[in-house]
């Protein structure tokens, strides 16, 4: 089969990069043909399809906003591939006729695509499967949060993002996502799409909440690729939790991700300095670290919490190994955190909240839960752990047997393309028959 697999990176910069190129591998060890369209930029993995990806914004140099360079033109390339890029279009349509796939994998494209993409399948018949990585089609800020809190006043007023300024904290940004969300629902372009995947059942439920067909929804759980780890997969930890408590946080240092929310728990558990400590590693920007690291300074919390950059792979494994329990502190509802996979290998029980995705991906088995939003029941959830590692152990002994049973390659990738199979096999007479002449947006949806 060949699959076309669209994306708006083709470099690790992310969780949704790692699952692509995973996913490529995969499937292209079953036998699978697999052709990449994306974006050109100086950091892209080498292909042979890449002279026909299309241009990157403001360059092929910068990755977000306020990295591209700021003139006319890039501000209207920003406008264009938030409503429908014909360049784009025109540039997928040429690997379309060059390649023709059977069915188009398509991950992210918001922003740095366009639902061009969408159209231009659409147009040669190629079948669509749209795995979703977060919840942009519901929520225009993507992540159901707003000032802090859960979020999904869009359900009934549209409007609302414009009202509390959802997108960048601005006005205009937020008025400029919404009519495009809105002319994008106006001429159906989404109805084009064959078989949304849902990473959770969370995420499948509130997309019927939100009024999409039941029928064309599907749940496949994103796998944990131990081969990218350099590890031996047959790692196990044998140890109780020895001398203090390690608890280790990996991620994005902010308030969405509840870091604060964290450092505000570990300061009421200061009694207990003598048994535990806790590592924060990642923060994705400098200015994330410098927050934290002056928070932590601020508050005394020197002795308690350790601030560590990811450097190397080599070093996350590391301090994986050395953890006993991985902290996932959430504000917003998430899609599938990586973290939360590697933590399972690693035979980590999670502490988590009991909200949004975690609620139909994490059980009582392999973690601690408490209340979302509540620093208070973050800080009890600690205190119990700490003041009894054998509940740690009694949780560890069952995290790689969860892990097997729940995120396992194999069986996503065999459901994968099971679907593929589905959505391919009513794909028709396909590209031989398509008409030659111009076409731009098809509104009969």
């Amino acid at each position: 089969m060949k699959i076309l697999l669209v994306h708006y990176r083709y470099f690790i910069s992310g969780g949704p990069e790692r699952y692509m190129f995973n996913i490529k591998k995969e499937l292209e060890k079953s036998g699978h043909e697999v052709i990449p369209f994306s974006t050109r930029h100086s950091s892209n993995v080498k292909s042979k399809y890449e002279h026909f990806f299309t241009k990157n914004i403001g360059g092929e140099e910068g990755i977000f906003f306020d990295e591209y360079r700021k003139n006319a033109k890039t501000y209207l390339d920003v406008i264009g591939r938030q409503f429908y890029s014909f360049q784009v279009k025109n540039d997928l349509e040429r690997i379309i006729r060059e390649t023709r796939p059977d069915v188009c994998y398509l991950l992210h494209y918001v922003n740095k695509l366009s639902p061009s993409v969408i159209t231009a399948c659409k147009r040669y018949n190629v079948p669509i499967v749209h795995r979703l990585s977060d919840y942009y089609l519901m929520c225009p800020q993507s992540g159901f949060f707003r000032d802090g809190r859960f979020c999904d006043e869009c359900k009934d007023k549209k409007l609302s993002v414009i009202k509390h300024k959802c997108v960048k904290n601005s006005h205009a940004a937020s008025c400029l996502k919404y009519l495009a969300y809105s002319f994008h629902n106006f001429v159906g372009i989404y109805d084009h799409i064959n078989t949304f995947i849902c990473t959770n059942n969370y995420m499948r439920e509130k997309l019927i909440e939100f009024g999409f067909d039941k029928n064309k929804l599907a749940v496949n759980h994103t796998f944990f690729n131990s081969d990218t780890w350099n590890i031996d997969q047959t790692y196990q930890r044998n140890r109780l939790p020895q001398g203090k408590i390690n608890l280790i946080c990996v991620g994005n240092f902010d308030h969405s991700k509840g870091t604060y929310d964290l450092l505000q728990a570990i300061d009421s558990l200061k009694d207990l300095h003598s048994q535990f400590r806790l590592t924060l590693i990642g923060g994705r920007l400098k200015k994330e670290i410098a927050n934290v690291e002056k928070y932590i300074s601020t508050n005394h919390l020197e002795d308690l919490v350790k601030v560590m950059p990811i450097t190397s792979t080599e070093k996350l494994i590391e301090v994986y190994q050395q953890a006993d329990a991985s902290i996932l502190p959430s504000r917003i509802v998430e899609n599938l955190p990586n973290v939360m996979l590697e933590s399972l290998f690693f035979e980590l029980p999670l502490v988590v909240p009991s909200f949004g995705s975690f609620k139909s991906t994490v059980d009582d088995t392999i973690s601690f839960k408490f209340q979302a939003f509540d620093v208070t029941s973050l800080a009890n959830t600690l205190r119990t752990i700490i003041n009894d590692p054998a509940k740690i152990e009694e949780k560890r002994q069952r995290c790689k047997q969860y892990l097997e049973k729940n995120f396992s390659k194999a069986a996503h990738v065999e459901k994968l393309i099971g679907i593929f199979e589905s959505v391919s096999h009513h794909k028709g007479q396909g590209i031989a028959q398509m008409k030659t002449r111009a076409i731009s947006i098809d509104y009969n949806h």
